[in-house]
């Protein structure tokens, strides 16, 4: 997904069908290098800084629905749902084919961070969350705890930290009901009987490389709906779970010394070594073979014997 490319406008933000010719895409305030592509989704996200002194004011249309941060920078903007001045903080969303303009204030220009959206995902949330209409309701977002916590879902998605089938969902779910009054529909027993079931299963088939899409059909719900339930079951999303089970698997063979770290990693589950590694030092703060050295050195000593009241032979 993302925009047609067009030789004055090299480098605008996937999902943007036009930008000033300085718009230049960004790599450095949430860490990341290049936008992230989640290929599952058709989805986009990453970061963008517009700035050209000679085009002050300029019009634009969103090619795919948009959400976006303002992460610095001061503009008018106006759209079809929002008309004002935005600042750093301020949550913007874009629909599929809507026309937007942007007015700078000063020769400093904005920076944004974005999430472009593969439109069938956005009907497919919208769906589940039984909403009237698969567009944005709300207007812009004004900087405030609701902003906040969409900024902290945008940034981790496009950090690459959390670009995932899960954090879309979630994301989108939340945008779309932003400005409508009712709640997500209540958990029904036979739902959460239904997860506690497909728990079960996971505990032997955590190996497998699940994916949502096959999880949720397995327990006869939505994505979104899924994610729902099982995390009011587990509390923890089915990502978080998988990962989890595959950790205490692999914390269970690396008490093995001889076994390679890399066979530890794939007989857990983990495909990718540098995901396993990464994963490991979120939990115990240090790689895998630091621990095994620790938990194995651990295990000679409690095996060696010690004489009692050593301390105190020490002293006299």
């Amino acid at each position: 997904m993302g925009e047609q490319m067009t030789p004055t406008a090299p480098d605008r933000p996937p999902g943007v069908g036009g930008a000033p010719p300085q718009a230049l895409k960004l790599g450095e305030t949430l860490g990341v290098r290049a936008p992230v592509v989640i290929d599952a989704e058709g989805c986009e996200a990453g970061q963008a800084r517009c700035v050209d002194p000679s085009t002050s004011k300029w019009e634009n249309c969103y090619r795919s629905p948009c959400i976006g941060v303002v992460t610095s920078g001061v503009f008018n903007y106006r759209s079809s749902t929002n008309r004002g001045t935005v600042a750093p903080g301020t949550v913007l969303f874009g629909n599929l084919n809507e026309e937007f303009s942007c007015e700078h204030l000063d020769t400093v220009g904005n920076r944004r961070a974005y999430v472009a959206l593969n439109p069938a995902l956005v009907e497919e949330v919208a769906n589940a969350c039984e909403v009237d209409s698969v567009m944005f309701t709300a207007p812009a977002l004004e900087p405030s705890p609701a902003a906040t916590v969409l900024y902290g879902m945008v940034a981790k998605i496009v950090s690459g930290r959390a670009a995932n089938e899960e954090s879309l969902v979630d994301l989108t779910a939340a945008a779309l009901r932003l400005d409508r009054r009712h709640g997500p529909p209540p958990i029904s027993l036979s739902q959460r009987a239904r997860v506690i079931e497909l728990v079960y299963h996971l505990e032997d088939t955590f190996t497998l490389p699940w994916s949502l899409a096959e999880l949720s059909e397995m327990a006869g719900l939505s994505r979104y709906h899924f994610i729902r339930v099982f995390r009011e079951v587990t509390g923890a999303s089915p990502r978080q779970y998988l990962i989890s089970a595959r950790m205490r698997a692999a914390t269970d063979r690396l008490l093995t010394p001889a076994e390679p770290v890399t066979s530890v990693a794939l007989a857990a589950g983990f495909n990718d070594i540098s995901h396993f590694n990464n994963e490991f030092r979120k939990v115990f703060g240090v790689s895998p073979s630091q621990w095994r050295r620790a938990a194995c050195q651990t295990g000679r000593d409690a095996e060696r014997p010690r004489p009692l009241f050593a301390a105190e032979r020490r002293r006299h």
